[in-house]
C-alpha cells in the first residue's frame, strides 16, 4: 500500500483534498490509502516517520512557526528521498522555489475554491500511472553518503564494490566513477542479496555485469575490469553439466544427488528438501528412486541438470 500525507493548515482546503483523494482511491480501487491529514508540519513528520516511497500534498504557504511547505518538504525529502511532493499553493509559479530548496515536486495545484479537490484527484491518477511504470520497470537505486553530498546511485550501474584501504570505508565503481564511503562488503552483501556476488573477501561484483571468468588464473572480469580472484561464494553459485554425463548404473536418481549435494557442501537437513525442490521443477519426482540403468536418455539429461542447479 502506498501511503499518502496532507498536510495544509487551512481546514476547508485540507477537507476538500481528503475527500477528492479518498474518494478517487474508492472509485479506481488504487492500493493508496490517507494515512494523515495534518494542520502542522510537526503532524505530518510523527505520521510519516517510517514512510517510504510515500506520496505527500504539502501547503506551500504553510503557516507553522520555522516551517513553511519547502522547509517541510526539503526534511520530507531527506527522510524519504523516494517519495513523491505535490505542493498546494495560492500562486501559480513558484517552480524556481524548488530549485532554491534543492527539490523535486511532482506537481503544482493552485487553490481554487471549486477545483482544489478535483486537481488533487487527477494528479494523484497521474502518480498512479508513474508507480506503476516504474514498478515494470524499477529504477532501483543505492544511497549513501559521500562527503557532505548523499548520492542515489541506480543499481544497474553499478559494477561492483571494493574494500578501501581507510577502516570501514568501501569504493563503489561504475563505469565513469568511483565513490568511497563508510560502510562493510559484509553488510552490502546482506542489503543487496542476490544481485551482487562476493567474488572475494574485498570484492562484491554485479552478478549480471560478470563478463568473463578465467578458472585457470581463477579470476573475473566485471565488462572490462579484473575483479582480482575468484571467491568461494561466486563459485559456489557455478553449476556445470557435460554434453555426456557420466553415472553410475546402480545408483538411485536420489541417491545420486544427494551425493552431489554432499560433494557440494550442501547440509544434510537441506538437501533432501533441494532435491525434491528441483525433481519437481523438471517433472522427475516419480523416478526418485529408479536406478540409472532404467532412466531413458531424456530423464538422465533432466537429472543432470538437476545437479548442476544444485547450490
Amino acid at each position: 500500500m502506498i501511503p499518502i500525507y496532507l498536510c495544509d493548515d487551512e481546514e476547508t482546503v485540507r477537507h476538500q483534498v481528503q475527500t477528492a483523494l479518498e474518494w478517487k482511491i474508492f472509485m479506481e480501487n488504487y492500493d493508496m490509502k490517507v494515512v494523515c491529514a495534518a494542520s502542522t508540519a510537526q503532524a505530518l513528520l510523527d505520521a510519516a516517520q517510517d514512510s517510504r516511497r510515500g506520496v505527500y500534498f504539502l501547503d506551500v504557504d504553510l503557516k507553522d512557526g520555522a516551517w513553511d511547505g519547502f522547509t517541510l518538504g526539503r526534511e520530507l525529502r531527506r527522510r524519504d528521498p523516494h517519495g513523491t511532493l505535490v505542493y498546494i499553493t495560492s500562486y501559480g509559479d513558484l517552480a524556481w522555489k524548488t530549485f532554491q530548496y534543492h527539490l523535486e515536486a511532482f506537481d503544482y495545484i493552485v487553490k481554487d475554491s471549486d477545483q482544489t479537490g478535483p486537481a488533487a484527484a487527477r494528479c494523484l491518477e497521474a502518480i498512479h500511472t508513474r508507480l506503476l511504470c516504474e514498478r515494470r520497470d524499477p529504477a532501483e537505486v543505492f544511497s549513501l553518503r559521500s562527503g557532505d553530498e548523499i548520492r542515489h546511485i541506480p543499481l544497474a550501474d553499478i559494477l561492483f564494490f571494493e574494500t578501501a584501504p581507510k577502516a570501514h570505508h568501501v569504493f563503489l565503481h561504475t563505469a565513469e566513477s568511483r565513490l568511497d564511503f563508510v560502510g562493510s562488503l559484509n553488510e552490502l552483501e546482506r542489503e543487496l542479496g542476490g544481485r551482487f556476488v562476493r567474488v572475494h573477501r574485498a570484492y562484491l561484483a554485479a552478478a549480471d555485469k560478470i563478463e568473463a571468468a578465467d578458472w585457470k588464473g581463477n579470476r573475473i572480469r566485471v565488462e572490462g575490469r579484473d575483479v582480482r580472484t575468484l571467491g568461494k561464494t561466486f563459485l559456489s553459485q557455478i553449476g556445470y553439466m557435460p554434453q555426456y554425463p557420466i553415472f553410475y548404473r546402480d545408483f538411485t536418481v536420489k541417491d545420486f544427488l544427494l551425493y552431489m549435494c554432499a560433494l557440494k557442501d550442501i547440509p544434510t537437513q537441506e538437501a533432501e528438501a533441494r532435491v525434491s525442490e528441483l525433481l519437481a521443477t523438471v517433472n522427475l519426482t516419480d523416478a526418485r528412486g529408479k536406478k540409472f540403468g532404467a532412466l531413458s536418455g531424456g530423464m538422465r539429461q533432466r537429472v543432470g541438470i538437476v545437479q548442476a542447479m544444485l547450490s
